[in-house]
């Protein structure tokens, strides 16, 4: 097996358990793992169902081991389902090697065993020393010839096929409550291991579908039994069968035994071996933990001496830096007095320069009212002239207009060319009368550039602007009283010739031009 093992390392392996329900698989395992891990014999209600599989350490190699249901079962439904179930085993681990388990009934195997063992071989065709047999739950104290009887009974029934007595091994039952129980297990467990150890494991191939149903079973049984019937009729041929299985089974009990004592050297010896490199691992240990003691020690010092020194230079950094703050704050307050001397003597200059610079501006500003004086002193002037003008025009105009008038009731012949002069002398009244607006309008933008001049100071421009408007308010009844007068002449003589009506409607707008933009100069300024 350990050769196997080397040619296939990175392969999984494993050991698959078969057998019967209540054939003691579930037990083997447990002893072969070493813990109770499946549930077995001991269990009152322990029937393997599934399968189950765990991992055990065996020579130097992780092995599986499976624990299967058994195949013959009490209907078709439960037995496809084992059917299956040992499929999924093979599948899931093809490279292994294969127990099967016998039951016994007063030294003979059991039909049933028999006819699951022949499904099975039939369908896998179990490589040689890739199976080997495990006949279990042997009673302690059972009669002189029984095993050899087992041997015999089973080869006829396994014939043609037939199986050296090497692979082979008997496992007696262990009572749970005995006192001798782990010793037992403990044998049962290195005979199982000799019995793995001298068999190689191998790759499973599934030459067809296990063929067994639970019609055919009946039948098999019956035959299985004359089989039985006829070999214990003979009595010579079975005591002969027996004596030559009995040496047979002698000669394996003695290479068992030579393999057992073989194998408990060998363990002796590993164990003495182990004993020594735990003693050499132990005293290593100690010298190691002695070496960790003192180079604790060491580096506890160190970092104690480290620790000191690190206190003494932060006492002296604080130190430092205590000096180094109070000579930051010295420092910092000699500034703040010389920042708040210069701040004082900045705004003592400060001062000084508001007041002459206060001083100025009261200057400019008185001599600002008088040119404002003098010039709105100028304005008014202007004002009172261009009233007067416009006032003695006003009289020109209205003493024209009489004569116009006057004219006009002479003859009646005479009047279109009369009408004609006068419209020419009203035409050319009106041009002296657009010059004149154009003079006012002239005196009117100086009014206003002096107007403007003078905004800087309200309340002399003001009190200069109320004179103005009284100024304007006086022309403007002047202008009023004329132009009533205008109109009682002009509703007189409007029946007596269209030329009359022209020459009031230019004379009236002439008026209105003059008058009406000198009123807003006036009130505006």
């Amino acid at each position: 097996m350990a050769e196997a093992a080397n040619s296939q390392p990175e392969k999984k392996a494993g050991i698959i358990i078969l057998g019967n329900a209540g054939s003691g698989k579930s037990f083997l395992c447990n002893v072969l793992i070493g813990t109770d891990r499946f549930k077995s014999n001991f269990d009152p209600g322990a029937v393997t169902t599934e399968t189950e599989h765990q991992r055990v350490k065996i020579h130097g190699k992780y092995l599986y081991i499976f624990n299967i249901p058994g195949l013959i079962d009490l209907n078709d439904d439960r037995i496809k389902q084992n059917k299956e179930e040992i499929e999924k085993a093979f599948k899931a681990c093809p490279n292994s090697l294969v127990l099967y388990v016998w039951s016994h009934v007063g030294g003979r195997c059991q039909r049933d065993d028999v006819i699951a063992f022949k499904a099975l071989y039939e369908a896998y065709k179990f490589p040689k020393d890739s199976l080997a047999f495990v006949v279990n739950n042997l009673d302690p104290i059972r009669p002189e010839g029984y095993d050899e009887k087992f041997m015999v009974t089973l080869k006829v029934a396994l014939a043609p096929q037939t199986f050296p007595a090497s692979d082979f091994v008997f496992i007696e039952k262990i009572e749970p409550n005995n006192p001798e129980t782990q010793e037992k297990i403990k044998d049962a467990r290195l005979t199982l291991m000799q019995l793995i150890i001298g068999h190689q494991i191998a790759h499973q191939t599934e030459y067809g579908k296990i063929d067994l149903e639970s019609k055919e079973i009946k039948k098999i049984r019956d035959e299985f039994k004359e089989k039985q019937d006829a070999l214990l009729q003979d009595q010579k041929a079975l005591t002969t069968k027996m004596n030559e299985m009995k040496i047979i089974l002698k000669k394996r009990e003695e290479e068992a035994n030579q393999r057992i004592e073989q194998l408990q050297t060998e363990l002796a010896i590993r164990e003495e071996k182990t004993n020594r490199h735990i003693d050499r691992l132990t005293a290593q240990l100690k010298d190691k933990e002695t070496e960790m003691t003192m180079n604790l020690k060491e580096r506890d010092e160190r970092t104690n001496k480290q620790i000191q020194e690190l206190k003494t230079k932060l006492q002296a950094k604080e130190e430092q830096r205590r000096k180094d703050l109070k000579d930051h704050e010295e420092k910092t307050n000699r500034q703040i007095d010389r920042l708040n001397r210069e701040l004082k003597g900045k705004e003592a200059e400060m001062k000084m320069d508001f007041e002459k610079r206060q001083e100025n501006t009261n200057r400019q500003i008185e001599k600002l009212n008088k040119m404002l004086a003098e010039k709105e002193a100028e304005r008014k002037n202007d004002l009172r002239m261009h009233a007067a003008n416009t006032n003695e025009r006003i009289q020109q105009l209205q003493a024209q207009l009489a004569e116009k008038r006057s004219r006009h009731t002479d003859t009646d012949s005479s009047d279109t060319d009369t009408s004609s002069s006068d419209t020419d002398t009203s035409s050319s009244d009106t041009d002296t009368s657009s010059s004149d607006t154009d003079t006012s309008s002239s005196d009117t933008d100086t009014s206003s550039s002096d107007t403007d001049t003078s905004s800087s100071d309200t309340d002399t421009s003001s009190s200069d602007t109320d004179t103005s408007s009284s100024d304007t308010d006086t022309s403007s009844s002047d202008t009023d009283t004329s132009s009533s007068e205008d109109e009682r002449s002009h509703a007189t003589t409007r029946r007596k010739t269209p030329e009359a009506d022209s020459l009031l409607k230019v004379l009236g707008d002439n008026l209105v031009s003059v008058t009406i933009p000198l009123a807003k100069k006036l009130f505006i300024g």
